[in-house]
């Protein structure tokens, strides 16, 4: 039996919004802000605005790989993200509500996708080919990645 399968993968999926959720507990706009992962580092409310605009991302690439054969995915600079949307100047509170939504939506169009879906593929930038699978996989290795990233910016042990 494989270890990554598309039930893993959406089971990690529904999982994460909820540990954010826990790890976010009671943090306001201010203290989404106060700190900085480092001196170049992002605060709270930029980690949340990148999280966002990754999963819409994320569902952007699993739409192009349902319809097209082996497309090659755009490349995207976090960085740049962060000026072009503008994360300063986002509402915390509104922010995690939409990565929670947009993860619900991104789960319920994994949730609809046939065994052979699973296993279209197309070309990421700096990975090379990859799956729907493994691009699910992902998304939930990005999420853990900034829940660690949240939680030392926030100073929890």
């Amino acid at each position: 039996m494989p270890v990554f399968t598309p039930e893993k993968a959406l089971m990690w999926m529904k999982k994460t919004p909820a540990l954010m959720r826990v790890t976010l507990n009671g943090v306001s706009q201010a203290r989404a802000t106060d700190n900085r992962d480092g001196e170049d580092g992002w605060n709270v409310l930029e980690i949340i605005c990148h999280l966002n605009d990754y999963e819409q991302i994320f569902m952007d690439r699993l739409r192009v790989m349902l319809d097209q054969e082996f497309p090659t995915f755009h490349a995207y600079d976090p960085n740049a993200l962060v000026v072009e949307n503008q994360y300063g100047a986002q509402q915390f509170d509104r922010v995690v509500t939409s990565w929670i939504s947009r993860r619900a939506a991104h789960v319920r169009m994994l949730e609809a996708l046939t065994p052979e879906q699973w296993e279209r593929r197309g070309i990421h930038p700096s990975f090379g080919e990859m799956s729907v699978l493994d691009e699910a996989i992902n998304a939930v290795l990005h999420d853990v990645n900034h829940l660690e990233q949240i939680a030392r910016v926030l100073g929890i042990p």
